[in-house]
Parts: structure tokens; sequence; C-alpha cells
């Protein structure tokens, strides 16, 4: 008995490490996620936990940052902050736990919708990938991972 309640706290204590951070998304906040890659290609992609295809989106992109460890992901949760937690929890069940997660802290959407890209109406998922002099290619719904490579290939 003692060794089960040990292997299950050793296992809580674990998820607990794994779980990213979470941060508070507001205005400005795109400014920060390039400013901190600056001459790097990157991906900035827009998920909810209530979108479908977002899911299918996260466990591409946890399988690319499986296989290339150094690529720079930012993912950006447009779900209320109180959700931090289940947020958390699925960027974990994807294996995206290097990823820098975020969270829009901001009630009016379209306020941070717009300080990202003007032209963005809230679809989702919605991904952008960066290149090394942060020119964006802005995608909404779902990348394949075609996209992705080729976007690889380009990048420097």
């Amino acid at each position: 008995m003692k060794r089960l309640l040990a292997l299950l706290c050793c296992c809580a204590v674990l998820s607990a490490q794994a779980a990213p951070e979470v941060k508070p998304f507001v205005r400005g906040s795109v400014k920060e996620i390039a400013a901190a890659r600056q001459g790097q290609p990157y991906i900035l992609a827009f998920w909810s936990l209530t979108c479908t295809h977002c899911r299918d989106e996260l466990k591409l992109l946890g399988d690319l940052l499986k296989q290339h460890p150094a690529l720079s992901l930012a993912v950006v949760s447009t779900d209320p902050p109180e959700e931090a937690s289940a947020i958390a929890a699925t960027l974990a069940e994807y294996r995206l736990e290097r990823a820098e997660a975020w969270v829009f802290a901001d009630s009016f959407s379209e306020r941070l919708r717009a300080d990202v890209d003007r032209k963005w109406h809230g679809e989702l998922p919605r991904t952008y990938l960066y290149d090394g002099n942060h020119q964006a290619t802005a995608i909404s719904g779902k990348i394949d991972l075609q996209q992705i490579e080729r976007w690889l290939r380009a990048a420097p």
C-alpha cells in the first residue's frame, strides 16, 4: 500500500512538472513573442479547447516538435483564462510542454485578434508561419505536414 501511495505521489509530481506555464495573452503579446525570437523563424498557432480541428493540429504540432526539438513554437488558446488548467493538460496530452503557451486574457477577443492580424476574424485553428525576417504566412483551418515541411525547408 505504501508503495502504491508513493507511486501515485511521484506520478502527480511528474505530471505537475510536465504541465506548461500558460501566460496571459493581452494587447502587445504578439510583439513580445516576436521580440523573443528576433531573426528566428517560428510558428504561432491559435486554438481552442472546443475546436475539434484544433486537436488535429495540436497533434501535428506535437509530432513536429518531437522531430524538430529546436523548433520555436508559441501556442495561444482563445479560451478564457479560467480554463488555464484544462489548456495546460491538453497541451501536455499532445506533448507540447516545450511550446510557449498563452491564453487570451481579454474578454474583448476582437481587440486581441486585431492586434495579431486585422484580417483574422476568429476562425480556428489559425496558424502563422514566420520566417527569419518575421514575414508571416497566415493559414486558417487545419495545416498539413507538407505545408510545414515546405516552410521548414525555406526557413533559414
